[in-house]
């Protein structure tokens, strides 16, 4: 088996795109098809379904896929320790992160990690908790911060940050003048809520159950897979909503978004980082965890956070 060929086949089933594969390696669309068909020809598999300009591995393309990512991911950590011990620490890092860690507590980190370590450049893809934790498992992703702790028989849990989830309401809604709403009062109001897979909406709806209000008796007005489309929604005066504290600063600062207490309810929860606990890491990625262990939750926390809105 010609190992070059392997790493061909690495970059098109992760691209699921020949076009794009070439791109990445600055090969020709012709050449990486001749590798590819020359990687079937040797191992008499077929290992992609071609589906017009979209591809998918097929049952053996799968096997083989995790074998060729831990090859390349081998030859990147060689030429990652090579490069380090020429010229330092440097490279490129990929994180994940879910919405609320990936847009509010990950760039503040960044600010700081960045002077540090000049020569790391960061590349951060957001998602939600559940997509974050899947490419975890799957390897694309070194670490990830998550907003739930979603139990995975190969993925550890680290809290580092906490985070308080508010009900947020319009600033003309009835509610904004109020210091505080019965938890039997969300039942009466349109309510907007994260996509299923967000950590969020799990935190969300567990700790209403717990207190017990079943999530289903909310009147669901609308689900939205960011939460700028929430806010936007609940400015519009589609709905209220309960979200990250983290998620709401710009706008109870202008006035446009209020929080409201609960009664007998107060949500709170740990960002995460994850990793899997089968797989070493990377010495960037070692670096990374480092520093994080080395944060307090001062240098994290908002500078002039917004209250609750102020009683009537």
């Amino acid at each position: 088996m010609d190992l070059r060929q392997v790493e061909i086949f690495y970059y098109v089933a992760q691209h699921r795109s020949f076009s794009k594969a070439a791109a990445a390696l600055s090969l020709t669309q012709p050449t990486v098809s001749g590798h590819i068909k020359a990687l079937e020809a040797a191992l008499n598999l077929v290992l992609f379904d071609r589906l017009g300009r979209d591809v998918r591995l097929t049952h053996a393309g799968e096997i083989l896929y995790g074998h060729a990512k831990r090859l390349v991911d081998t030859k990147q950590a060689a030429l990652q320790g090579i490069e380090e011990l020429r010229d330092g620490l440097r490279g490129e890092l990929v994180l994940g992160g879910s919405s609320i860690p990936g847009q509010y507590v990950l760039p503040r980190i960044l600010g700081q990690f960045q002077p540090q370590y000049p020569g790391i450049s960061i590349a951060l893809h957001i998602t939600d908790t559940m997509e974050t934790l899947d490419r975890v498992v799957r390897g694309d992703l070194e670490l990830g911060i998550v907003g739930a702790q979603v139990a995975h028989a190969h993925v550890a849990h680290t809290p580092f940050v906490e985070d308080e989830l508010v009900l947020a309401v319009s600033a003309s809604h009835p509610w904004a003048d109020l210091a505080s709403v019965s938890m039997d009062a969300l039942t009466t109001v349109p309510f907007i809520q994260r996509e299923r897979g967000s950590g969020s909406r799990l935190v969300v709806e567990h700790a209403l159950a717990d207190a017990g209000l079943p999530p289903a008796h909310l009147r669901v007005m609308a689900e939205m897979g960011t939460t700028e489309a929430i806010k936007q929604g609940i400015k519009a005066g589609l709905g209220v909503s309960i979200m990250s504290s983290l998620a709401l600063e710009d706008e109870c600062k202008a006035g446009s978004i209020c929080t409201v207490a609960i009664e007998r309810l107060s949500i709170r929860r740990h960002f995460s980082v994850i990793r899997h606990t089968g797989r070493a890491l990377s010495p960037l990625a070692q670096t990374f965890e480092t520093f994080l262990q080395t944060l307090t939750p001062l240098s994290l926390t908002l500078q002039d956070t917004p209250s609750h809105a102020p009683t009537a």
